[in-house]
């Protein structure tokens, strides 16, 4: 655990050296606050479409790998009156400024190759996508004047340690699942399975359509899958479960009340602001520009994750013997009888407190 928790510091901060350095000497380039000030510089009518906000959510899902389960694992190892409302602020914060930071390293960049390259447009320097990443900036990284390979080799390093650190938090969601419904499988099992399984899956990236297959998996597979599911999510937890109930679990965790701006936030704002950008993004849809065959494949890809939720459902509803389908919908969507703290001190005091909100 000491080892592990070794790598995780590693793993964290120093790619903020890396970055660090390449924002210094990004700075330091002709041309680069030209692309800088492309970077900072808004394009108010982008507002009106739907495609910026479904990138905004998507880009705030990945970084904080919201809906992947990586987060709920690594709550669960936390103590049971963790300041998780403070911690919530800070790793929101600091991947806001993160991203600012990245933001003018890749742009002042750009901006030097544009000067470069005697590109006056900056629109027409940059790339989107895995182009941007492994073409656009390495062929820039190269016309250095000083040092071009040593910051290659930091650059890519520096996505290495990022893609290593993503990767831990949502493969360790994938083997903790497996290791809680099935203790009697060593853990160590599980992770060379998962490793090895994870090895072969990823072995199709490299073929010559690899590129297609990824930009599907990312686009079907990941970033439409994980807003539907947000939906639901959020729905289940304003609504199903309540804010107020949620707000009261806070409360007895870290006896802090909490504000009317979040409540209205988690009741109201976001369940339907996300759930408005799903419906006119599906509305709006435009096949990736692939042969059709391999859209077809995407939206069979979505179609197994998302109809897990009814079908995960139903069979919740038939495992309520003996009520009628009404009464077994009202089941299901109740918190079960051993819901609560794991301690069986907390959770009598839990008990105790819930019992005092309800006659409220």
């Amino acid at each position: 655990i000491k080892s592990s928790g070794k790598v995780s510091y590693f793993l964290a901060i120093f790619p903020y050296i890396i970055i660090a350095v390449l924002l210094v000497r990004s700075l330091t380039l002709e041309g680069a606050w030209t692309g800088i000030k492309y970077f900072f510089e808004p394009q108010w009518d982008k507002l009106l479409t739907i495609e910026v906000w479904y990138e905004a959510v998507t880009q705030c899902f990945f970084s904080l790998t919201i809906c992947f389960g990586g987060l709920i694992v690594y709550s669960s190892f936390n103590d049971f009156s963790n300041n998780i409302y403070r911690h919530a602020l800070i790793i929101t914060s600091l991947d806001t400024v993160t991203s600012l930071v990245a933001g003018c390293v890749v742009f002042g960049v750009i901006g030097h190759l544009a000067h470069v390259t005697g590109q006056t447009d900056i629109s027409k320097v940059v790339q989107s996508g895995p182009a941007l990443t492994f073409i656009t900036y390495p062929d820039t990284i190269a016309k250095f004047d000083f040092l071009p390979q040593f910051f290659s080799v930091l650059f890519f390093f520096m996505l290495f340690l990022l893609g290593i650190g993503t990767l831990i938090g949502i493969v360790t969601s994938v083997i903790t699942a497996i290791h809680d419904q099935r203790p009697d499988i060593a853990r160590w099992k599980i992770v060379i399975s998962v490793g090895v399984a994870g090895f072969c899956i990823g072995l199709i990236y490299i073929t010559p359509g690899g590129l297609i297959i990824l930009e599907l998996l990312d686009y079907y597979g990941a970033t439409l899958v994980t807003i539907t599911l947000a939906v639901f999510e959020l729905f289940t937890f304003a609504w199903i479960y309540g804010v107020n109930r949620v707000c009261k679990d806070i409360e007895f965790m870290l006896g802090i009340k909490t504000g009317l701006f979040w409540r209205v936030c988690w009741g109201i704002v976001t369940p339907i602001t996300v759930l408005f950008i799903l419906l006119v993004s599906l509305v709006q849809y435009k096949p990736q520009n692939v042969p059709l065959g391999y859209n077809a494949l995407g939206w069979c890809l979505y179609a197994f994750a998302v109809l897990q939720l009814p079908c995960w459902a139903a069979y919740a509803m038939l495992q309520k013997q003996g009520l009628v389908w009404w009464e077994r919908c009202k089941a299901v969507l109740r918190p079960m009888a051993d819901w609560g703290p794991e301690d069986p001190t907390k959770r009598s005091e839990y008990g105790t407190f819930i019992d005092e909100y309800k006659r409220q």
